[in-house]
């Protein structure tokens, strides 16, 4: 990972496997973002418009931006076990990346039929 300069905002030559750096910038500089619906282009144009953001021209793969959405996760709640959570392979982040979409999928099903059933009655 680049170490942070002296604003502790801003990152140089960032490319696409400083996860850490890069989740922390997002967090910071995008903390009301959604990041469990946000598309892939939309979370790949955040981290390029990063400042010091230096990848050019190259795309991110599916596993790349699964550990990014991760390791944001980790960042905006705080969590202590974040070095922990970066360890991981891009196989797992993406696992747990789907996990989080599926749990935040199921809630919403679950209140939408709530609303149904209660709704009816009154």
């Amino acid at each position: 990972m680049n170490d942070p300069n002296t604003d502790g905002l801003t990152w140089t030559n960032l490319t696409w496997q400083d996860i850490q750096a890069i989740s922390m910038a997002l967090a910071e500089r995008h903390a009301e973002a959604n990041m469990l619906a946000m598309a892939p282009e939309r979370l790949a144009q955040l981290v390029a418009d990063l400042p010091g953001f230096a990848a050019g021209g190259t795309a991110p793969d599916a596993f790349t931006l699964s550990a990014i959405v991760t390791a944001w996760i980790a960042a905006a709640d705080g969590d202590d076990d974040q070095d922990k959570m970066l360890g991981i392979d891009p196989a797992e982040a993406q696992r747990r990346f789907k996990a989080l979409q599926l749990r935040q999928q199921v809630q919403k099903n679950y209140a939408s039929t709530a609303r149904a059933l209660f709704g009816a009655a009154h």
